[in-house]
């Protein structure tokens, strides 16, 4: 019985390695992304929900255009409605693209398809990321699927908390 006791807990220790091996394809798949460093993933981090590509796709771009900002008081009372109780979606209508400049608005939106939010002081910004910043980017049809408490991306060129 210990024995098999010895055996389980060494194939339970194996089983990350095992399961965060990236394909050989990866590096074709991921192209400029880069493909996501495994050395750099602390232990707790869901191995199975681990980024592929290392980068975000828009880089350290955030473009206007398809910007939806949350509102700057995001009370639970927040209501969001005209008077003829239509939503007003709260976007900013700016376009071209910003080149990780600094971001003194709301605290966090959704660009393009991917949550974003505001990470310590001086207009500082981050992408967000699933599985503790490891995992796959955030993504958000509007900033009503983003969330302040998302963790910032981690492990890539395009991730932290700057500007």
């Amino acid at each position: 019985m210990k024995f098999n006791i010895g055996i389980i807990l060494a194939a339970a220790s194996f089983t990350r390695v095992f399961s965060t091996a990236v394909p050989d394809d990866a590096a074709a798949e991921c192209g400029s992304l880069g493909v996501m460093s495994l050395e750099d993933v602390p232990e707790d981090a869901l191995a199975g929900e681990v980024r592929k590509c290392a980068d975000h796709p828009l880089g350290n771009n955030r473009p206007f255009g398809g910007t939806s900002l949350a509102p700057l008081d995001d009370s639970d009372d927040f209501d969001d409605s005209d008077d003829s109780g239509n939503s007003t979606d709260v976007s900013a209508d700016a376009s071209g693209l910003q080149a990780r400049d600094c971001w003194y608005g709301s605290e966090y939106g959704c660009t393009d398809g991917y949550c974003w939010k505001t990470c310590g002081d001086g207009g500082r910004w981050c992408w967000t990321a699933n599985n503790g910043g490891n995992g796959p980017w955030r993504t958000c049809a509007s900033w009503r699927d983003c969330k302040k408490k998302f963790d910032c991306g981690k492990n890539c060129k395009s991730c932290g908390c700057s500007c």
